[in-house]
């Protein structure tokens, strides 16, 4: 699973991530109540069943279809589920450019490369005077 992005779209906090089902990108909200705004992340641990874990409940989350739904832990028995977002995608940058126009592409360059040349086994010499 992709690592997902918890960011704030104009004042209603989001997650973006891909869904490992469809590869397509999704978007939900991630208020889990009024005033409680949780953070995703990949679930590493083999007792939660699910891909993503919540910083609040540390409850296991699933896609499923248009809703990031509780699998496991405290949230799951509340049966709580995250709707889906909806967004564009594709847009042409003329048109996203009229809409914001301070708004920047970024080329970030990719890392250097390392390439470390093999070390060639050397035969041992005797010390000298030795033979």
């Amino acid at each position: 699973t992709p690592v997902p992005s918890n960011l704030i779209a104009g004042t209603t906090p989001i997650v973006l991530l891909r869904d490992p089902h469809t590869n397509r990108i999704a978007a939900f909200g991630r208020m889990l109540d009024e005033d409680q705004p949780a953070r995703f992340s990949i679930c590493t641990d083999r007792k939660l069943k699910g891909d993503l874990i919540d910083d609040v409940t540390h409850s296991a989350w699933t896609i499923t279809g248009t809703e990031l739904r509780a699998t496991d832990g405290p949230a799951a028995k509340k049966k709580k589920a995250m709707q889906a977002i909806s967004f564009e995608t594709d847009l042409p940058w003329g048109v996203i450019k009229v809409w914001y126009p301070k708004l920047q592409l970024l080329d970030v360059p990719p890392p250097p490369v390392v390439a470390v040349a093999p070390v060639k086994p050397t035969k041992p010499t005797s010390p000298a005077g030795r033979r």
